[in-house]
């Protein structure tokens, strides 16, 4: 089985994603996260915004990027207890570059990071490792859970579903089919 099942034609590897990998590298390095795997999923092009980024005052960087701190503590936190209460598989949907499968690795835990096709390759050559379960779909015409049950998640086990940053992109009837497919 190859780790891309779903491909597209002609799609191009997340911009907004490595965009959102560059600020966690940031909030890194300003203490703010702890997100050791951030810059090395980040392309050329996005190192050298980067450094330029790194060299502006602390408060214009701030300012833009407190929000998605928040964010991502947030659901860190949500990972961390959803481990800790013994849920073996999370299941990241619109995983961009998202390091939590290295950042909260467990043993007999699995993570599944879905996303497009393009990212998703992008992503598996830049990673640090073995990590995810990557699951290529494009969520505009087809299931997460349709795509996640192919590549191996297990609907008789609890699942922790990490929804982080990817509903904004979608059309608010997409939203709603993708999250009642699992009621």
């Amino acid at each position: 089985m190859t780790p891309f099942r779903i491909t597209q034609r002609g799609a191009q590897r997340s911009r907004t994603a490595q965009g959102v990998a560059a600020e966690r590298a940031l909030l890194t390095d300003m203490g703010a996260l702890g997100d050791p795997f951030a810059q090395g999923m980040l392309t050329p092009s996005m190192v050298a915004i980067v450094s330029v980024v790194r060299h502006l005052p602390n408060q214009v960087f701030a300012r833009s990027v407190t929000l998605l701190a928040a964010r991502v503590l947030w659901f860190d936190a949500q990972v961390t207890e959803a481990l800790d209460a013994d849920i073996t598989q999370i299941a990241v949907i619109g995983a961009g570059y998202d390091s939590r499968a290295w950042r909260f690795r467990r043993e007999g835990v699995q993570f599944f990071e879905l996303d497009h096709a393009a990212t998703q390759q992008e992503k598996a050559r830049r990673a640090p490792g073995p990590g995810p379960i990557y699951v290529a779909a494009d969520l505009t015409i087809q299931g997460a859970g349709e795509a996640l049950v192919e590549n191996g998640l297990d609907t008789s086990r609890p699942v922790l579903f990490v929804v982080e940053g990817v509903t904004m992109y979608l059309d608010e009837k997409i939203v709603r089919d993708q999250l009642g497919g699992w009621a």
